[in-house]
């Protein structure tokens, strides 16, 4: 994603002309690399490079001052609009000639008055000038992180990093941040409360906001999901005896297009977390900002298709008990097909830029030797790692439709059958491998700290290919057991230590980062759910013969070890887009510094003992 768009997406456009000419510069530089510099006959240059030299560094002064200029001036109208609120709340909550109720019309503040009247007063007094200090900070920021590519590009970085530290806006952390939480403090003792993280909570409540639209919708897929699922249940407990006869031939067809409708829901969670948070994902996995999507969209996509699903699954459970046991198929064919077609439809609907933006991460994930890999590729070969049964499913569905099995209403089995159970869910390693290998060929001193992840990856392909061979069995059989158990347990330190960045000691405890965004219990629960939950994944590559049970068939416990690890990877995802923001570690970027998102969440950065 070139920065020159991201840049574009993070002005206010009120502010626009007061921003660095991040392309003109960048044109200029380039000019002074090598390109436009012309020759005279003798090929001396016309132009040397000191005066070339001299000339981007008349530029860049002449557009920092620009900048710090601004910032300057904005940033002592806003201490004084500060200032101002401070003295009027003040004045009004003392002066004795006002009425009760003129004091409660301008500003609700008297001690007897209803609390929810006096936190609302308190956010019409201080939200503008929060949202202002706040687009003020982006604005810094967003600059200084163009200075420092533009700086990159350049052969004498030391000399326009000495020609900027001398400008005020390069320090706006220093002067904005006592400033921001001043008013924090304020706004928390006017509440009657010592608590900095409600007030915080107050200033920014109305930033995640939904329609009434959107509720409808939500609504009405939330009502079809619940009665499809009332009347499912109850059909299958009154013909459990005939399930594993009628149900499971198609039913991968249906846990694989289910994975794919909880998938989209639970990322319309996740960017609603991070977003409420502020962190600007869009930033950090160097997305397209013009494929900006909400979380209520992707929650409404993924409801939709969830009703959608829940509707033909109960259809289908009814015709095999009542109608004609080999004719459901076609229900599977139908939903399978419908799915597809969303999602690879070319047309311009159904969010078609961002599902091909989608295609594409997957493509660079999966060609990872043959290009540069970026934390969004990262982030989806993870993913995929995750998706072992759903990758097993699409396997069993192609074999299902292109066999007479859909026809005959029996369970699916094509050519190389065990073979390619185990070496699809096996082909997401190897892609985290190359990635590994791709980004220490570039970068050879990233090589220290990957070697524990190829170790991971490497051991997870070892367990896989003993259970092909069935060395999980016999005299073997406990070997296998004992590197799974040590892989499941290395594993999930490696999520807390070294994919999380926890584990090490700072002012917010012994296991939390120093930096953090969340709240602390937050991370304290993701531990423990992530070491529970990593049991249910090595479950997935076991034999079926260990799932055999009269009341509960290896089918409906593949689906529940599914949503288990959903669960997992959505949490683990939360977590490893919140230290990429904190600490870019991988090096995935050149510059270290992200942007605060234009849109305020609901909570900004929880740091306090």
């Amino acid at each position: 994603m070139k920065f020159s768009r991201q840049l574009d997406y993070h002005k206010i456009p009120e502010w626009s002309s007061f921003y660095i000419d991040y392309r003109a510069m960048k044109k200029l530089i380039n000019r002074y690399l090598d390109e436009y510099i012309k020759y005279d006959s003798h090929k001396n240059p016309l132009l040397s490079s000191e005066q070339m030299l001299k000339a981007v560094l008349e530029e860049f002064e002449a557009q920092l001052n620009n900048i710090n200029d601004f910032y300057i001036e904005k940033k002592q109208q806003l201490k004084q609009e500060l200032e101002t609120v401070f003295i009027c709340i003040s004045r009004i909550r003392t002066v004795s000639t006002m009425g009760e109720k003129d004091i409660k019309s301008i500003l609700s503040l008297e001690e007897k008055d209803d609390l929810q009247d006096r936190e609302t007063s308190l956010q019409r007094a201080f939200s503008d000038i929060h949202r202002q200090f706040w687009w003020l900070e982006v604005f810094c920021e967003i600059n200084s992180i163009a200075i420092l590519k533009l700086s990159e590009k350049m052969n004498v970085c030391a000399e326009l990093k000495l020609l900027f530290q001398k400008y005020d806006f390069i320090n706006w952390e220093n002067e904005l941040t006592p400033l921001r939480e001043e008013m924090y403090t304020y706004v928390a003792g006017q509440k009657g409360d010592d608590d900095d993280y409600d007030a915080i909570r107050l200033l920014t409540s109305d930033s995640i906001y939904y329609k009434s639209g959107d509720i409808e919708k939500i609504s009405i897929s939330l009502g079809i999901i619940c009665a499809s699922c009332i009347v499912t249940i109850y059909l299958l407990l009154m013909n459990y005896s005939n399930i594993e006869i009628n149900i499971y031939p198609s039913f991968p067809v249906f846990r694989l297009t289910l994975a794919i409708n909880l998938i989209i829901i639970v990322a319309s969670w996740i960017i609603y977390w991070v977003e409420a948070h502020s962190l600007n994902w869009i930033y950090i996995l160097e997305l397209n900002p013009a494929n900006r999507f909400s979380y209520i969209q992707v929650l409404c996509v993924g409801l939709f298709l969830s009703a959608l699903w829940s509707v033909i699954f109960m259809l289908s459970v009814f015709y095999n008990f009542y109608v004609d046991n080999e004719g459901s198929e076609h229900l599977a064919m139908i939903l399978l097909i419908m799915h597809s077609g969303i999602f690879f439809c070319p047309f311009n609907m159904f969010f078609r830029r961002v599902r091909w933006m989608i295609i594409k991460t997957f493509l660079e994930a999966a060609s990872a030797p043959f290009g540069p890999v970026k934390f969004k590729n990262y982030m989806m070969a993870s993913w995929v790692i995750s998706l072992a049964i759903p990758l097993k499913d699409v396997y069993l569905s192609i074999c299902f439709i292109s066999t007479d099995a859909w026809e005959l209403n029996k369970y699916p089995k094509c050519f190389l059958h065990d073979f390619w159970l185990y070496f699809l869910p096996m082909l997401p390693f190897t892609w985290r491998l190359f990635q590994i290998f791709n980004r220490v060929y570039y970068k050879p001193s990233l090589l220290k700290g990957q070697v524990w992840i190829i170790l991971r990856n490497v051991t997870s392909i070892i367990l896989i290919v003993m259970t092909y061979f069935e060395m999980n069995k016999g005299e073997n059989a406990f070997v296998w057991i004992l590197m799974y158990l040590v892989c499941t347990e290395y594993t999930s330190f490696l999520d807390v230590y070294q994919d999380w960045g926890l584990f090490c000691y700072s002012k917010n405890g012994w296991i939390l980062r120093p930096n953090i965004y969340f709240p602390k219990n937050f991370y304290y629960w993701v531990i423990f759910l992530n070491f529970l939950l990593r049991f249910g994944w090595t479950l997935s590559f076991l034999p079926a013969q260990a799932f055999e049970n009269q009341y509960l068939s290896s089918e409906f416990l593949m689906l529940i070890m599914c949503i288990m690890e959903i669960i997992r990877r959505t949490l683990w995802s939360v977590l490893r887009i919140e230290r990429e923001r904190s600490e870019n570690t991988e090096k995935y970027r050149k510059i270290d510094y992200i942007p605060k998102p234009l849109k305020l969440g609901t909570f900004l950065r929880y740091d306090r003992d």
